[in-house]
């Protein structure tokens, strides 16, 4: 599976930029959930890389079946479907009517968005492991594989992204704080397109493992000579 750059991960970077305000000044204690994050990845991206390495040679497979051409559309469409939810979340819309004052609406449309990730990507990465189990040899492997990671790291990941709320929660009084306006809506704009900054960085941080499968599956499928 792709396991290179996690640390560079688009989500890691934009929580380290908006909790750097907050911990200006501060005494390092605990670390912050942008530095436990990239530590978790990195840990997590070298166990798949380990593995892989120790699968050993790909065998003979025949082509793409309908199965993996079905996972690989499932996924372009649940990605783009996923995106669109965020983007189109009224909550994050770029001229939102003064409402409440606290953080509470936010909170609640970032972990529905949260928890539709979860559940449509949960669904999807199982799907692809079928496809790449029913090819057999080293694609069958790799779907074992990642069927026990998820398993056994799936506790830890959902705990780390849990954080997110929270930090998000701390920009938002800072914003609120340094406003002239607090009624207003500018300000509320720029967190709206912050939120969904973080979230479709997210996104694409969720999809990591099962673009990684599918990577998988392309390169077995381009070693296999062209059918008449």
């Amino acid at each position: 599976m792709r396991a290179a750059g996690f640390n560079s991960s688009a989500l890691v970077r934009l929580l380290a930029a908006l909790a750097a305000p907050e911990l200006a000044g501060e005494a390092k204690g605990e670390p912050s959930l942008a530095e436990s994050l990239g530590r978790w990845l990195d840990w997590t991206g070298a166990i798949s890389l380990s593995a892989a390495l120790s699968v050993g040679a790909v065998a003979e497979a025949p082509g793409a079946t309908a199965a993996a051409k079905a996972a690989a559309a499932e996924c372009l469409r649940a990605r783009a479907q996923l995106a669109k939810a965020i983007a189109a979340e009224p909550v994050f819309a770029s001229e939102p009517v003064a409402g409440a004052a606290d953080f509470l609406p936010y909170r609640h449309a970032v972990m529905a968005q949260q928890r539709a990730m979860e559940t449509r990507i949960a669904a999807l990465r199982s799907q692809v492991r079928r496809a790449l189990a029913g090819r057999g040899g080293a694609l069958a492997q790799l779907a074992a594989l990642d069927g026990a990671m998820d398993e056994a790291l799936a506790a830890r990941e959902r705990a780390l992204l849990a954080g997110v709320p929270a930090l998000l929660e701390k920009r938002f009084a800072r914003l609120q704080r340094e406003t002239d306006d607090p009624a207003g809506t500018a300000w509320r704009a720029a967190i709206g397109q912050e939120l969904k900054s973080v979230l479709l960085a997210e996104l694409e941080l969720r999809l990591q493992p099962v673009l990684g499968l599918l990577e998988a599956l392309e390169q077995e499928d381009m070693k296999q000579p062209a059918r008449a």
